[in-house]
Parts: structure tokens; C-alpha cells; sequence
């Protein structure tokens, strides 16, 4: 328990001693003033102090249980007691430790009244609506109550109330371990299924490109081979062409040379 946790119990302690005070006072003051005594009117007709000897629960309900009651309060002591020690020194937490400290002393009130007088000494009368007679330990722990319930609902997170969990911090430890690894599974699961689907997915425009391609690449096929076979024939041709101008030009030539001949027997002759 670090020191500014003992210090804010300390502080809590001390408060619900003054409060217990001054339950106690307003209580010795109503035994003094009230008792055998006709009610005094503070508002006339809507409050007014009258004296009661509660042998019950708070606006005198559950009759002649004080067994019972001093357990509940021993109960409720102790659960705070937990709380004060569990509670983080944190500024936002205060307010808990207010509260919690009203709760407490009104119980502890409360219980002081049933074990030296066997009942609990009630004096406040709110005439107007005919409410139960209450006393200041009963304001304490009815207006810190229902404020607890409105900050619990509305003011603090799970998060925040973490550490009123009674399993261990190593036990929670080991939890949150087993959960970020489960996660963490998941994840790579979720990630290797998203990375077959994507393959599939490319397989299969690969596939689709293939066959929108085929009917092309046919055509260009057909049109390469006809362009091969326009060229082989020019090349025949151009290649029998020349052959044929090389026999005409050996034919010249052999003609030439018998003419030649000819022209050369008719000179000697005439000689």
C-alpha cells in the first residue's frame, strides 16, 4: 500500500469521526430537548422535530432485528474498509471516498445507538407527507447511497472500477495474456483467409483476361502467318525473276559470241 493511499485513509477515517460527532450530538440534543417532550414545529405544518426510539432499519422499518442490523453494519463496514484499501490515490476517485465516508458514518451511528441503547434515536419529522421519523446518520447513509448509484451508472467506466475485482492481479494478468494471444490468432487467421481469397480473386481475372485475350491473340496469329507467307511468295518470285533475267543475259551473250563467230568465218573466206 503506497503512503498517499494510507494518508487518503486516514483522511477518510477522520471525517467519518466528525461525522459520527456530529450524529451522535444532534442525537444527545433530541434525548435532552425532545424526549417526554411535545414536537417541536421548525416549519410549520411541513417539518418539525419529534422524539422516537427506532427499534428498526432507517425510517423505522424491520422491527426488532438488532442482531441482525449490527451484522449488516459490520458487513457494510468491512466492504468499504476494502474498497478505501483497494482504491487508487487518484484525484477522480474522490468523490468515491466522500461518499463511501457518509455511508460509514451513518452505520457506524447508527450502531453505536443499537449497542448502548438497544434502539436508534430518531427525532426528524417531515409532517407535510407523513414521512418516517429519521435522524442525521440516516441522511448520511440515504443521500450518499443513491449519489454513489448516479456516479456508478453515469460518472465511472468499467475500466475505472477495475480494481474493486477480487480476482488476483496475477490471475487477471494471465487472463489478459491468454486473451491478446487468442486475438492475436484471430487475427493472423482472419488475415491468411483474406490473403487466399485475394489470390483466388487474381487467379480468376488472371483466368478472364486469358480467355477475353484468346480470340485476339487467334487473329494476330492468323494475321502474322499471312504476312509470312506474302513475303515468302514475293521473295519466290523476286528470286525466279532474277534467275530469269541471268538465263536471258547468258542467252545474249552465247548469241553474241556465234554472231561474232560468224562475222569472223565470212572475213576469212572472202580473203
Amino acid at each position: 500500500m503506497t503512503r498517499k493511499r494510507v494518508v487518503n485513509i486516514i483522511i477518510d477515517f477522520i471525517i467519518m469521526c466528525l461525522l459520527v460527532v456530529a450524529d451522535q450530538y444532534t442525537k444527545a440534543l433530541a434525548v435532552v430537548q425532545l424526549k417526554d417532550k411535545p414536537a417541536i414545529p421548525i416549519i410549520p405544518g411541513i417539518l418539525e422535530f419529534n422524539y422516537l426510539e427506532n427499534r428498526g432499519a432507517a425510517f423505522g422499518m424491520m422491527q426488532n432485528q438488532k442482531i441482525f442490523f449490527i451484522f449488516v453494519a459490520v458487513i457494510i463496514l468491512g466492504c468499504i474498509i476494502y474498497i478505501f484499501v483497494k482504491t487508487p490515490p487518484e484525484r477522480k476517485y474522490t468523490i468515491l471516498h466522500i461518499l463511501l465516508t457518509f455511508i460509514a458514518a451513518g452505520a457506524v451511528g447508527n450502531m453505536i445507538d443499537r449497542l448502548n441503547l438497544n434502539y436508534v434515536v430518531d427525532f426528524i419529522y417531515i409532517k407535510a407527507i407523513n414521512f418516517p421519523i429519521f435522524n442525521v446518520a440516516d441522511i448520511y447513509v440515504t443521500c450518499a447511497t443513491f449519489l454513489l448509484v448516479i456516479i456508478l451508472l453515469f460518472v465511472y467506466k468499467d475500466q475505472d472500477l477495475r480494481f474493486l475485482n477480487l480476482r488476483s492481479d496475477k490471475f487477471r494478468t494471465f487472463k489478459d495474456k491468454n486473451n491478446e494471444t487468442s486475438g492475436d490468432i484471430a487475427a493472423d487467421t482472419d488475415k491468411t483467409s483474406e490473403d487466399k481469397s485475394a489470390d483466388a480473386d487474381k487467379a480468376s481475372v488472371d483466368a478472364k483476361s486469358e480467355v477475353t485475350d484468346t480470340p485476339a491473340d487467334a487473329d494476330k496469329t492468323a494475321s502474322d502467318n499471312a504476312d509470312k507467307t506474302t513475303d515468302d511468295k514475293d521473295d519466290k518470285e523476286s528470286s525466279d525473276k532474277e534467275e530469269s533475267d541471268d538465263n536471258k543475259a547468258s542467252d545474249d551473250d552465247q548469241n553474241h559470241r556465234v554472231k561474232d563467230r560468224d562475222s569472223a568465218d565470212e572475213e576469212t573466206d572472202h580473203v
